[in-house]
């Protein structure tokens, strides 16, 4: 069974979008060598935005991915 994805939702962001939580594992990179993406997703217009982007080991706290998925 391939892990090397998996997709969380997330609360909507404050300008209408889908907020989802990627955990990306990388190539070789073990249990802690992946990535955090936060996406925010906007299904009317169809576009998809990548809100933020944190190595494993640097895993975002709930304010931190909340922060990246807010518009600036």
């Amino acid at each position: 069974m391939h892990q090397g994805l998996q997709i969380y939702p997330m609360a909507g962001s404050p300008a209408g979008g889908k907020c989802l939580k990627v955990r990306w594992a990388l190539p070789g990179g073990g249990k802690s060598g992946g990535l955090r993406i936060a996406i925010v997703a906007y299904c009317e217009t169809k576009n998809v935005k990548v809100a933020g982007m944190w190595l494993r080991k640097n895993d975002p706290s709930d304010d931190e991915f909340a922060a990246a998925v807010s518009p600036a």
